[in-house]
C-alpha cells in the first residue's frame, strides 16, 4: 500500500489485522498515526516514518511478529530511529523494538529514561537484556512474551514496573528487582513457567497470587 500525500492522518486501527500487508509507504503529509493503526499486521516487515509525523499512538505497531525495521526520516522533529529501533527524538523514550530483529543481546542506550508499554513485546530472538541506570520506568507488557529471554539486568534507577511487564517470558529462570523499585504492577511475572526465583526488596508490597500465577517452578 502507498498512502498518498493528500492524507494527513491514519486513523485508529486503520490497518489492524491486515494479515497479507507486507509493505507500506507513508506519504510525506501524514502527521499522525493513531492507536493500533498497524497492529496485527503479521507480514509487515519494514515501516518508514516520514519527517511529517508528529504523533504515533499507543500500540501502533503491536503484534507485528515479522517487523524487523522501523526507520524514521532524520529530519523528523518528534521521533528518531537507531539500528531500526523507534525512539522519541531525544532518545529518552524507547517506543518500539522490532520483534523480528535478529540480535540476541541488547543493552538499553544510556539516553533512555522510559521504556514504553509493549516496547519489546514478542521479541522472540532476544535472550539477554541490560537495562542501564538511566531507565526510571518500565511500561505495561514491555517484555511480554519474550519467549527466549533468559537473562535481564535491571538498573538501580528503575522506580516502576508496569502490569504484565514480563508475562509469558517462559525461558526466564530468575530476576532481581533493585531496591529503587517502589511499584510493581499486576501479573508482572505471571506465566513465566521456568521462573525459579524472584529477589525483591522488603520495602515493596506486591500481590503474590497475581504476579506469580502460572509460575509452576517458583520456589
Amino acid at each position: 500500500i502507498e498512502i498518498p500525500n493528500s492524507v494527513t492522518s491514519i486513523g485508529w486501527y486503520a490497518f489492524q489485522y491486515c494479515s497479507n500487508l507486507a509493505s507500506i509507504v507513508i506519504g510525506n503529509s501524514v502527521k499522525s498515526i493513531a492507536i493500533g493503526a498497524f497492529s496485527g499486521c503479521s507480514k509487515l516487515a519494514i515501516i518508514e516514518i516520514p519527517n511529517s509525523v508528529t504523533s504515533i499512538g499507543d500500540s501502533a505497531f503491536n503484534s507485528c511478529p515479522n517487523l524487523k525495521e522501523i526507520n524514521v526520516d532524520q529530519m523528523n522533529s518528534y521521533y528518531s530511529s537507531e539500528d531500526h529501533v523507534l525512539y522519541s527524538k531525544s532518545k529518552s523514550i524507547l517506543i518500539k523494538y522490532p520483534p523480528k530483529k535478529e540480535s540476541t543481546n541488547y543493552k538499553i542506550p544510556s539516553d533512555v529514561t522510559s521504556i514504553e508499554s509493549y516496547a519489546f513485546e514478542s521479541c522472540s530472538n532476544l535472550a539477554n537484556i541490560v537495562i542501564g541506570n538511566s531507565v526510571k520506568s518500565i511500561g505495561d507488557s514491555a517484555f511480554q512474551n519474550c519467549s527466549s529471554l533468559a537473562s535481564i539486568v535491571i538498573g538501580n534507577s528503575v522506580k516502576s514496573i508496569g502490569n504484565s511487564a514480563f508475562q509469558y517470558c517462559s525461558n526466564l529462570a530468575s530476576i532481581e528487582i533493585p531496591n529503587s523499585v517502589t511499584s510493581i504492577g499486576n501479573y508482572a511475572f505471571s506465566v513465566c513457567s521456568n521462573l525459579e526465583s524472584i529477589k525483591i526488596s522488603n520495602s515493596i508490597t506486591i500481590s503474590a497470587d497475581d504476579n506469580s500465577s502460572g509460575c509452576s517452578n517458583l520456589a
